[in-house]
């Protein structure tokens, strides 16, 4: 089972190249700093807060503090429920979907918040995918543990292309998604002209700042290339019967400092942006996201075959 959170294109990235890629930029890190197993990059201060090393090329353990409701440090709003599902014998698939529907169509709070699905306790057997489409919208369960509520997915395999091949991607079990995501600008775009932007980064040097300001919202696009593919191990490996192929990875970042040429965001990227690999670009983007969505104190279970491709 997996949710399906889809804020632009680039998170349909499949799970395995990204530990591929965690694991390689750790190994990075470790590499580039040649630590002891003494050495540690992270520690308590006297002060009572983490103390971050960097090493030789300026790579961090990124903050991931901004991943928060709001970017962290606020606390979670209580919202009423609006409609009471119980679970039923057989496929609930159509039931919750219609409580998510009905809420969906009621009116944004001044918090914006329409409501939240209440799932009573209890088994839910899913045979088909269930959808948030709209902002301000709460699945709330009654519990995580073996007597709360419980999404049970079976849902139906990849059927057969035209070409007789079968699709490698499952159906995702929830999809939160609105009918537009970001509206890129193109003519936007700036380079970024560092050789090495390091891990835990929140800086970087582009062509020309001139068409930027404070508070832009921005893509900073991590590039990769044929050689990164080659160089992780890549490029000899296939899942199903795909091959790998080089990928760009976007950080969606707001714009908090401007010093000549050089950009200060507001959050840091999670994996190094090389020139040898692909190098970088900057693009402001329009917000057309769905917000104020979540998933809570429920659990999941898939029915899933992992011989099926």
């Amino acid at each position: 089972m997996k949710f399906s959170l889809k804020p632009n294109e680039q998170m349909h990235k499949k799970i395995i190249t990204l530990s591929a890629v965690i694991l390689f930029f750790i190994g990075q890190l470790i590499i580039a700093q040649d630590l002891s197993p003494s050495t540690s990059m992270v520690y308590p201060g006297v002060d009572g807060k983490l103390t971050y090393v960097s090493d030789s090329l300026g790579n961090i353990i990124p903050d991931f503090s901004h991943a928060g409701y709001k970017g962290g440090g606020v606390a979670l709003p209580y919202i009423p429920n609006k409609a009471v599902v119980w679970p039923v014998k057989g496929d609930n698939s159509e039931n919750i979907q219609a409580a998510i529907d009905k809420v969906s169509k009621m009116p944004l709070d001044a918090s914006g918040f329409r409501g939240a699905v209440l799932l009573k306790l209890g088994n839910y057997r899913l045979e088909q995918p269930i959808s948030i489409k709209v902002s301000g919208v709460v699945l709330r369960g009654e519990g995580m543990g073996d007597t709360g509520t419980i999404l049970n997915g079976i849902l139906p395999q990849p059927k057969e292309e035209e070409t007789g091949r079968r699709r490698f991607r499952r159906p995702a079990l929830l999809n939160i998604e609105g009918d537009s995501s970001i509206a890129i600008q193109e003519n936007t775009k700036q380079l970024i002209t560092d050789t090495y932007v390091p891990v835990g980064a929140t800086s970087f040097s582009v062509k020309s700042a001139k068409g930027y300001k404070v508070g832009d919202l921005i893509i900073v696009r991590r590039i990769g290339n044929e050689d990164f593919i080659e160089e992780i191990g890549m490029d000899t490996l296939s899942v199903g019967r795909n091959r790998w192929r080089p990928f760009d990875i976007d950080y969606d970042r707001k714009i908090v400092g401007i010093d000549g040429n050089k950009i200060t965001i507001d959050a840091p990227i999670f994996t190094a942006i090389e020139t040898q690999w692909g190098g970088g670009e900057i693009y402001k983007y329009t917000e057309q996201r769905i917000e104020n969505v979540a998933v809570e104190n429920l659990r999941a279970i898939s029915d899933y075959d992992p011989t099926v491709r």
